[in-house]
């Protein structure tokens, strides 16, 4: 579950995904004591900034996805030394740095761990775990995020996070080609409306799912022309709560948040 994103992030409202066009700055201490502020003493240093942030538990996926990244930034860092930083958050404020730091250590992981990533995750779109985050430069621009994680993503960072540095990221083309995505009415009972404003012919796909990943519904739809378009998926099956519904659309992937009440 994941979009390519330069400059661009997915936030999971009720209406339109709003696009974000830089980080959210942050300045405080890290599990360990130690000072960092995102923008002066990372970002304007010309750094990639790497986030992510992990559901504790059961979550093989972030721990997965925790090792490959280990992977790609020894990679990175031969190439561009100094210059990759990252950084090891929990989704939610309760997950504070007792749990922060031993999910980094008890992994062999290297990030930085810190705590109260709640508002982060929201900012950056971030639903599904792992959401990784990637930032670069003085523009503290967003480059990815990946909402989700699987072994191939690593590929695709890497190439961005490379492009970066020769100054060859085009933010422009990515940007252009955006998709909105929106669901209604929020609460949803029996029914719920999916419109996307798509810029040109697409295949989509969309399923419902809740928090933890479990699919509940797939709709595939063919060639479907630019312009609008909506849909209505029957939800009466499904118990009250927070879902997920994902849009495909054409290689990339779009997220509405909702929830079912009667």
């Amino acid at each position: 579950m994941k979009k390519i994103i330069t400059s661009l992030a997915i936030a999971l409202t009720a209406g339109f995904a709003q696009a974000q066009t830089t980080a959210m700055d942050f300045n405080r201490a890290d599990c360990n004591g130690f000072m960092h502020h995102l923008f002066t003493n990372d970002l304007d240093s010309g750094n990639v900034v790497i986030l992510e942030f992990f559901m504790g538990g059961g979550c093989t996926s972030c721990i997965t996805a925790g090792h490959a990244l280990e992977s790609m930034k020894a990679s990175l860092l031969a190439a561009h030394p100094s210059k990759i930083r990252s950084y090891a958050s929990g989704f939610l404020n309760t997950m504070n740095c007792a749990t922060v730091s031993s999910w980094v250590s008890t992994n062999g992981f290297t990030s930085t761990p810190i705590d109260s990533g709640e508002a982060q995750v929201a900012y950056y779109g971030g639903f599904g775990m792992p959401t990784i985050v990637i930032l670069g430069g003085t523009a503290h621009s967003i480059l990815y995020t990946d909402i989700g994680f699987t072994n191939s993503d690593t590929v695709a960072m890497k190439s961005i996070i490379n492009s970066f540095f020769a100054g060859t990221l085009d933010t422009k083309a990515i940007t252009s080609t955006e998709n909105m995505f929106s669901v209604f009415p929020n609460p949803a009972s029996d029914k719920l409306h999916l419109r996307l404003s798509l810029k040109e012919q697409a295949n989509v796909s969309v399923q419902v799912m809740n928090v933890a990943g479990e699919v509940f519904s797939v709709s595939t739809f063919e060639n479907v022309p630019a312009g609008t378009f909506s849909k209505a998926i029957n939800t009466s099956g499904l118990a009250n709560g927070l879902y997920v519904a994902r849009a495909s659309v054409n290689g990339s992937t779009y997220y509405s948040r909702f929830s079912v009440a009667r």
